[in-house]
């Protein structure tokens, strides 16, 4: 998807709508805005996307809050690249840490399979983790570089 955020005026438009998630707690498969709301990775990436005007809408497999421990099935995984008509760009543990692009997926590592999903931007990942809330953590933050899995983009 990183090719749809070339025009800065996309990426202005992005930056605006990720930070107006941002402290809107975690919440397991729900999708609502603000700090009465609620959202998980995969609906934040989603509703960010929707928001952007690049999904018309997106469905989503039923998963339990610890699936990836238990299978190693890809199920978050598949549902991104249903939902973003996306693919695969690289595998970052495999080929280091390269420049991602505004706007890109990063896919993270917990237990047997990806099971986490964020949205780069400007050398930041914003994402919602587990009983914490919408933030940005650095690029560069250490438990990120444990967990970097795939880069997808369309």
């Amino acid at each position: 998807m990183s090719w749809y955020f070339t025009p800065i005026e996309r990426q202005l438009k992005l930056k605006e709508i990720i930070d107006s998630w941002i402290g809107t707690p975690f919440r397991h498969r729900c999708a609502v805005k603000g700090k009465k709301g609620g959202v998980d990775c995969i609906n934040f990436c989603g509703e960010v996307y929707k928001e952007m005007g690049i999904l018309d809408s997106y469905e989503l497999p039923k998963y339990g809050k610890d699936w990836h421990l238990h299978r190693q099935g890809e199920k978050l995984l598949t549902g991104i690249f249903d939902f973003a008509d996306a693919h695969p760009t690289y595998n970052l543990k495999s080929v280091g840490f390269n420049n991602p692009k505004n706007g890109d997926i990063i896919m993270f590592q917990y237990g047997r399979a990806s099971a986490h999903t964020s949205i780069y931007y400007d050398g930041s990942v914003y994402q919602v983790l587990t009983n914490l809330r919408v933030e940005s953590r650095p690029w560069s933050w250490d438990h990120n570089r444990k967990r970097f899995g795939l880069r997808v983009e369309e």
